[in-house]
């Protein structure tokens, strides 16, 4: 957070989550990664962030850590 208690972050959460799959549905993974982590760091229980990085880091073939973070997921919202 910037010192006047607004977020450094160029675009609101949901945009950005709005992004990220954009980004994922483009093909454009190392972006859609990015956005997820930036969402990740100011919320790191997001489960929709966690979800679409787990499905990024899957189609880069890293299986341990996709299965990881769906998990991480799922956990945030087991009725997903």
């Amino acid at each position: 957070m910037a010192a006047d208690g607004a977020s450094s972050r160029p675009f609101p959460p949901g945009e950005r989550l709005r992004q990220a799959v954009h980004a994922y549905q483009a093909g454009s993974l190392d972006e859609a990664e990015r956005l997820c982590r930036e969402i990740l760091t100011d919320q790191p229980t997001n489960f929709h962030a966690l979800h679409i990085l787990g499905v990024v880091t899957a189609n880069r073939g890293d299986s341990t850590a996709a299965i990881a973070l769906l998990r991480q997921a799922a956990a945030e919202n087991p009725e997903a």
